[in-house]
């Protein structure tokens, strides 16, 4: 998704300005638990979402829009959560360039995909210190462990072997805590929700969407009831979607906008956009 970089005019101080120092980050466990998980309201909605948009644009990439990409919810039996899709895959060069690197993103440039800040890959360091990724890329499986060394800074591990294979993209693993296998699965029906097409869950979960009321091949609005108003029935079959709020959707993600300001800018809420299109 491109970025909207429109700034202030910049001051020009010529021969004024004795000297220009540049801002710096410190490359600590305290900033990088600020970029994975203080970014985040919900922590494991992240992951859902961050992980799933990063599979779905693979598939952009690759040619394969329509290809529904693979997401295992997390059991007692296994408990595991794991996004799968079927795109290029990572060569070693770009998992240790640009997977490993916060802000860093091939996406920022085209509206046919959803990241942009090149920070989601990393979501899951929110939730847990250690992840697997195995990359099939150009006939080669690598397998990859990302962690927190001793320091608590996020590293990515790999073994110096790949293995033959006719496999393609990526598959990520996160382990999950038995505590959390209901956070997760709830996590799967609300930000897989407006995924189209939507992916292909095991154990299988029912998800299924209202039809917008009015749809056009740039925007979709879909009319809500809410306890005040009564006027339009909510007809989702999600109990995790508040239908008192307004969301946009963008890139199949909802993003809510906050109730106080709508009712500042006199915005209904029984109204909810969906922006196909960005440009």
């Amino acid at each position: 998704m491109k970025t909207n970089t429109q700034v202030l005019k910049r001051v020009e101080l010529g021969e004024l300005a004795t000297e220009h120092t540049e801002f710096k980050v410190v490359q600590n466990a305290h900033m990088f638990g600020i970029l994975s998980e203080k970014v985040y309201k919900d922590q494991i909605g992240a992951i859902v979402r961050e992980l799933c948009c990063n599979a779905f644009d693979a598939h952009v990439e690759a040619g394969i829009p329509n290809t529904p990409i693979e997401v295992s919810c997390p059991t007692s039996n296994k408990p595991e959560f794991v996004v799968r899709d079927f795109g290029y895959g990572l060569s070693h060069e770009d998992m240790v360039t640009i997977f490993t690197t916060y802000g860093m993103s091939t996406k920022s440039n085209s509206n046919d995909y959803i990241g942009q800040l090149g920070i989601g890959a990393k979501s899951p360091f929110g939730y847990t210190d250690t992840f697997n990724i195995e990359s099939n890329h150009q006939g080669q499986k690598t397998i990859y462990i990302a962690q927190k060394n001793s320091q608590g800074i996020p590293e990515l591990i790999s073994f110096g072997k790949s293995y033959p294979t006719e496999e393609m993209g990526l598959k990520i693993t996160i382990p999950v805590r038995l505590s959390s296998i209901s956070e997760f699965r709830s996590a799967i029906e609300k930000q897989l929700a407006y995924f189209h097409p939507l992916p292909l869950i095991t154990p299988h979960i029912e998800i299924a969407p209202k039809p917008f009321d009015v749809e056009t091949s740039e925007y979709g609005i879909r009319f809500q009831g809410t306890a005040a108003t009564n006027r339009y029935s909510y007809g989702y079959s999600s109990a995790y979607l508040d239908p008192t709020k307004i969301r946009v959707l963008m890139g199949n993600v909802v993003y809510e906008i906050n109730s106080d300001m709508a009712k500042t800018k006199g915005i209904p809420k029984v109204l909810e956009l969906s922006y196909k299109t960005l440009d």
